[in-house]
């Protein structure tokens, strides 16, 4: 049977008190939409995915390759359905929030291979830390299944400790047949999806789960950090069962696309984003950024150093403090330790870069590369003028302005000469 899949995204989320929409807020990296798609997509086999979002986030590159449909006006989850619907060809329909990136895929697995043919939906307990939560309840009573929304909820049906998820499985066929049949809510002013209850009669299947952490919604800021927070948790513990040390596995920040093997060693304070590998036997220390770089094996980053912009470091190489990498390779063995600035660089092997040492490379126009070969070694606080080349087994002497290539096996020297005057009293 044939399942598609539908994620409404039509919401702006005017309660984080952002410019931006809460379903493209960042969780671990990207946007939390992506971790639902991504869901998504490991559960679908031949199935359509389908993403209902307003007009000006259409063409946006999070929805690349999925069907979009429009939904102009903001006004429920029953009108953002009824927007899709002229995509669905399947024979049964997924619908899911864009706000839960939480969720497992083991629970949609579930969910698709329910034999319940007309709705089923899943609802999940309450812990009672948060009793007072205000998601719509599921109420069972006489075999009739309802799902009333909070604010609308009398104090009885409140107590309920059984919430709806928001994800729901209906038959495409019953769907289309009644989604018109729901009515605007007068004190909201909005289409739920969950009044279809009252018009789809016949075998209606509540999966409770006692998982209330996979299905939290993002409505707040607050809410936002408390699932960024168990996410961190989920991807710490990933990475530790695959054999990395964490110091404080609390106060490092990692993306959902980092890789990191094993008997690497990750100290207090360290920011992981996107596009990351670490490879085995690397150190990195407390205080440093890394995004889009890879890292390889027995490499000691840090303390306060920053990688980026497609950099590679090279086995046993070294960058110490205070020091940036941004779109360079760092040779085997090199060695940049204090204070300084590579960019748009290669540096070979065994090159050694003295404290404040920078590569100069924007002309206030374009970027320039600075080439270092083998066995080079650069004195303190050098400006290196791109576009150069430096060949092997030369000195740079401290102090020096190099704008011009150095061959190999030269010492240069780039610096105003010395001179010494008597002071007169």
């Amino acid at each position: 049977m044939s399942i598609d899949f539908v994620i409404l995204s039509g919401g702006i989320g005017s309660r984080t008190l952002s410019k931006t929409p809460k379903f493209l807020q960042e969780i671990a990296g990207v946007p939390c939409v992506s971790h639902i798609i991504n869901t998504c997509q490991k559960v679908s086999k031949n199935g359509e995915i389908i993403v209902v979002t307003k007009p000006e986030f259409a063409k946006h590159e999070v929805f690349k390759n999925l069907q979009v449909a429009i939904q102009k006006n903001p006004i429920g989850t029953g009108d953002a359905l009824k927007c899709a619907l002229p995509f669905v060809t399947g024979e049964e329909v997924i619908v899911m929030c864009s706000d839960m990136p939480l969720i497992e895929p083991a629970y949609l697995n579930s969910l698709a291979e329910s034999s319940h043919t007309l709705l089923s939906l899943i609802g999940t307990k309450i812990p009672e830390k948060v009793k007072n939560t205000q998601y719509g309840r599921i109420i069972t009573n006489n075999g009739i299944t309802r799902i009333i929304e909070y604010k609308n909820a009398t104090d009885k049906e409140r107590l309920c400790n059984i919430v709806n998820t928001g994800i729901y499985k209906f038959n495409t066929n019953k769907l289309k047949n009644n989604i018109n049949k729901i009515v605007i809510d007068k004190n909201s002013g909005e289409y739920y999806l969950t009044d279809i209850l009252n018009y789809i009669k016949g075998d209606i299947n509540v999966i409770i789960l006692d998982d209330y952490d996979s299905f939290l919604g993002i409505n707040t800021m607050e809410d936002m950090a408390i699932v960024e927070n168990i996410f961190q948790k989920k991807l710490h513990k990933k990475m530790m069962a695959r054999g990395v040390k964490f110091l404080d596995p609390n106060s490092v920040y990692l993306s959902v696309d980092t890789h990191i093997e094993s008997d690497v060693v990750l100290e207090q304070n360290i920011v992981i984003k996107k596009g990351v590998v670490i490879m085995a036997g690397s150190i990195i220390k407390s205080f440093s950024y890394l995004e889009d770089c890879v890292i390889r094996n027995n490499v000691n980053v840090g303390p306060f150093t920053r990688i980026r912009g497609s950099s590679i470091l090279s086995e046993n190489s070294e960058i110490g403090n205070f020091v940036e990498i941004k779109k360079s390779e760092i040779g085997s063995r090199s060695k940049v330790k204090h204070l300084s600035y590579i960019g748009d660089s290669f540096l070979g092997e065994k090159v050694n870069i003295g404290a404040g040492t920078i590569t100069c490379n924007y002309d206030g126009v374009n970027k320039h590369k600075t080439k270092i070969n083998d066995n080079t070694m650069v004195g303190a606080n050098c400006s290196l003028i791109a576009p150069l080349q430096i060949g092997e087994n030369s000195v740079i002497a401290a102090g020096s302005v190099i704008t011009d290539d150095v061959p190999k096996n030269t010492t240069a020297f780039g610096r105003a000469r010395q001179v010494n005057k008597n002071i007169k009293n």
